[in-house]
């Protein structure tokens, strides 16, 4: 696949799922083992539940019966997850540094991603809205978005986005946070040891 399609149904469908996964995702063998939900919604799509069961992937459209992550796209938001995702799939090819980072993503140690699993499973509620402007605006939940109550907003200028795409600095990303900043304290706090072992 060398095209991410534009809407998300399309990029669900098994074969762009597979070719994505293929792409994105850690070797199987690397991949965590533990069976987990992942629920999507992007306004005007519909809620689609993406289902991870020994490393491999599955979706359909429908919500999860047990999130263990959600997120949210609103309307109109799509293209720039589209641009994101096109980026990624290409490797980065203009950011060294982000195309590095995929490397480290796509190459845990055996158990890394079990364990960074269990750790999200232990944060009760935790949600991370971005604020993309010029982009849209998007959520990231612990559980299902619409009952998280512990919520940072993060603000970002999506021209500053395609700078690092093309190869600025990640230091000129200028990120604002806004409401609460317990979030981000309670997610290092239980990624933190995965992050570390993964570094």
């Amino acid at each position: 696949m060398t095209a991410v399609p534009a809407t998300l149904a399309a990029c669900l469908q098994p074969d762009t799922l597979e070719a994505l996964e293929a792409a994105l995702a850690p070797p199987r063998p690397l991949r965590a083992k533990a069976r987990f939900e992942v629920e999507i919604e992007a306004a005007g799509e519909g809620t689609f539940s993406l289902t991870v069961d020994g490393g491999v992937a599955s979706a359909k459209k429908g919500f999860a019966k047990d999130p263990l992550i959600s997120a949210h796209v609103a309307k109109g938001g799509f293209p720039f997850v589209q641009r994101l995702l096109q980026a990624a799939l290409d490797g980065f090819p203009l950011a060294p540094r982000l195309a590095k980072g995929l490397a480290a993503g796509r190459a845990p140690r055996p158990g890394d991603l079990d364990v960074a699993l269990a750790a999200l499973a232990r944060l009760k509620d935790a949600c991370v809205r971005f604020d993309v402007k010029g982009g849209g605006s998007f959520a990231l939940a612990r559980g299902p978005v619409d009952e998280a109550t512990s919520v940072l907003t993060v603000v970002v200028d999506a021209k500053a986005v395609e700078g690092a795409l093309a190869g600025a600095p990640l230091s000129t990303l200028k990120l604002e946070l806004k409401g609460d900043r317990g979030v981000l304290t309670s997610v290092l706090a239980a990624l933190g040891p995965v992050i570390e072992r993964m570094r």
